[in-house]
């Protein structure tokens, strides 16, 4: 896999992992998820762990060789960002994220009302 298949393997699980975390979509300026909350199902967090596992073994299967020195510098921050990603999944207390979530709805709805992103009934 060389630089194209790189960028491409990393725009692909971005735009997943912001499908799968709509406030943070919103955070960064993607309003096409600002109607939904994340979900914070057992099975929901299974398919994260799912994608967020098969992007890191198509980053960890790339020839650095085959990557500018700037995609060299991004396939490492990619696996830094996926095993971040897992631990986070794997090993944080399901108790532990649930404490999140009044944080994730409040970010979610100031998100919507303090960037003039839209008219205010559009948001």
């Amino acid at each position: 896999m060389g630089q194209p298949q790189f960028e491409a393997a990393v725009a692909a699980y971005f735009a997943e992992w912001v499908r799968l975390h709509p406030v943070e979509a919103t955070a960064f300026g993607i309003h096409d998820h600002d109607d939904r909350l994340p979900d914070a199902s057992r099975d929901a967090i299974r398919r994260l762990i799912d994608l967020t596992r098969g992007f890191r073994e198509r980053v960890a299967g790339v020839d650095p060789s085959a990557l500018s020195p700037a995609g060299r510098i991004d396939r490492e921050v990619a696996l830094a960002v996926a095993d971040l990603e897992l631990f986070d999944l794997e090993e944080r207390e399901m108790a532990a994220r649930a404490s999140d979530a009044p944080e994730t709805l409040g970010s979610a709805l100031y998100l919507l009302f303090a960037r003039d992103f839209a008219p205010l009934p559009q948001r």
